[in-house]
């Protein structure tokens, strides 16, 4: 008797938020060393430091820029740097790297193509870490509903239906 996987050959599609971000190379920029005596930024630094990252490869990269909480700003300088660093990296945000993370996922699921799940059973995977929040997960939904057949979240062995055309 030949033992056949059944899941295997239902055709659904899986998507799985954590194995996204798992598969991006998130790096760090460190503002520190750009900082007036340790506790502001000054336009001349900000420039400066900016000059000498582009002088580095951040193709297929995130960069996140984590700031200290105890240091000064200016609201501009994050928009800035962002600006400069335009087109040379996969995707460039603020806070820490959960944040960075989650962020990510979101302007992933917004600039996705749909049309490879139009018509298809798809299975949102679930059992994933806390860098998938709740809101990441109706991001997706709210993004696949018009092009899915089927919508369902769990494991493909074991799903909940969440929409049926």
């Amino acid at each position: 008797m030949e033992i056949v996987n059944k899941v295997a050959a239902s055709g659904l599609i899986t998507i799985d938020l954590q194995e996204i971000v798992d598969q991006v190379d998130f790096e760090v920029v460190d503002i520190r060393p750009a900082l007036w005596q340790g506790l502001a930024l000054r336009e001349a630094d900000l420039k400066s430091f900016t000059e000498q990252l582009l002088t580095q490869d951040f193709s297929g990269k995130v960069l996140w820029l984590d700031i200290p909480e105890d240091i000064v700003v200016p609201q501009w300088a994050y928009i800035w740097m962002q600006s400069k660093l335009y087109g040379k990296t996969r995707g460039f945000f603020l806070g820490p790297l959960i944040e960075a993370q989650r962020s990510f996922l979101k302007s992933h699921i917004l600039h996705m193509e749909t049309s490879d799940w139009e018509g298809k059973r798809v299975v949102i995977k679930g059992c994933t870490d806390h860098r998938v929040t709740s809101e990441i997960q109706m991001m997706l939904v709210n993004r696949l509903l018009p092009c899915v057949k089927s919508l369902m979240y769990g494991e493909p062995c074991s799903t909940v239906p969440l929409f049926k055309r």
